[in-house]
């Protein structure tokens, strides 16, 4: 799907950009590709939430209108919750995951799962079982690129969210 960016993301990326583009640009031919790289990572995080670029942690009440790609994420996620599916949710930035579950978790006060690659072999192992084997599992699996793409097998999911494309449109 494609989501706009909320005014405050226009915002930060236009910022983000110029001041990047200008850097890059006064640099050394050796240093500008490190950098072009570090201003993609810097976008994508504006992508998906203001939060993320600023290095804030607070859940507050405009949390969800900070970021449009959220407020779908979550007009989704609302649909699936009516049904008995379930879902896997991706992301290659484990601190945008856990945002995402301290978010969720405190919204529908239920348990979102997040592997990621601090996630302990045994709390993997006990994640996994609970989302693919328990009736009364969690609906939604929150995982990292990393954790996520080693070795599982997750057939409970009817569903699978790709939150950060590894592309940026903008």
């Amino acid at each position: 799907e494609w989501v706009g960016l909320s005014k405050e993301q226009k915002q930060l990326y236009e910022r983000t950009v110029n001041a990047s583009l200008n850097e890059i640009s006064a640099s050394s031919q050796g240093k500008r590709q490190g950098q072009v790289l570090a201003l993609l990572v810097k976008l994508k995080q504006i992508c998906n939430h203001p939060s993320l670029i600023l290095k804030e942690q607070d859940l507050t009440h405009d949390f969800l209108s900070r970021s449009n790609k959220l407020q779908r994420l979550e007009e989704l996620l609302e649909e699936l919750k009516k049904t008995e599916d379930r879902a896997i949710l991706f992301t290659q930035f484990a601190e945008w995951g856990h945002l995402l579950q301290n978010y969720f978790q405190t919204k529908w006060n239920e348990e979102i799962p997040f592997l990621y690659g601090a996630t302990t072999k045994n709390n993997r192992q006990r994640m996994v079982d609970k989302f693919q084997k328990d009736p009364r599992g969690p609906k939604i699996f929150l995982l990292s690129l990393k954790a996520g793409g080693v070795g599982l097998n997750l057939t409970r999911a009817s569903h699978v969210f790709h939150i950060d494309r590894w592309w940026n449109p903008a």
